[in-house]
């Protein structure tokens, strides 16, 4: 991926709107003191490395570290919020995570993601999408890389053009000086103008 800061995405993404090479950020947030406490004690992360702002001091840490897990739940979180799979995503299929950096409270995130491999599938009705997701911090350093494999719509592919429709013909009383005709299968005294009714006068 480019170092370049790529641009905000503005809308849900489905298959056909993911070519490789498709690059995109989502919006940031700044990780609080209440999420780290929220996710440790939610989750069972009960190493004082984690709780106890002295040990993390002790190890050499410059403030309170934030558990790889979390970093990734909150990076994932802002790539959905952003709507890219918002009534496309279908199914998460796999990825890898490399921890690159720590990230402390108060830092704040943003993932660029890049589009590395789309394929669609044999039933046609659905791409298998892989993406390249570079978690940044506040002063653009690389902390976290995932990379994620999911199942997607392709409704597009799908669409059916309408069914071509004869003209309609319409019924009038004879005024209108086209030339007639019998209804069709009708044996009473109805008669019908002989062009659409879009090329009738009047």
């Amino acid at each position: 991926m480019s170092d370049s800061r790529p641009a905000l995405l503005g809308n849900a993404l489905s298959f056909l709107e993911q070519p490789v090479g498709l690059r995109w950020r989502t919006q940031r947030r700044t990780v609080t003191e209440f999420e780290l406490m929220s996710f440790v004690t939610t989750c069972g992360f009960n190493e004082s490395l984690f709780r106890d702002a002295e040990v993390a001091h002790e190890l050499g840490f410059a403030g309170r570290i934030i558990p790889g897990a979390l970093t990734l739940s909150l990076a994932e979180g802002l790539v959905l919020s952003s709507g890219a799979l918002s009534g496309t995503g279908m199914a998460f299929l796999g990825g890898n995570i490399e921890i690159k950096a720590p990230v402390f409270v108060g830092d704040t995130l943003e993932v660029w993601v890049e589009v590395t491999a789309a394929r669609l599938t044999a039933r046609g009705d659905r791409g298998v999408v892989t993406t390249r997701n570079e978690v940044r911090n506040q002063r653009g350093e690389l902390v976290l890389l995932f990379t994620l494999t999911d199942d997607q719509t392709a409704r597009q592919l799908n669409v059916k053009a309408a069914e071509p429709q004869p003209p309609r013909r319409a019924r009038h009383d004879g005024q209108c000086g086209h030339a007639l005709r019998a209804a069709p299968g009708d044996g009473s005294s109805r008669w019908g103008c002989d062009r659409p009714a879009s090329t009738r006068a009047g």
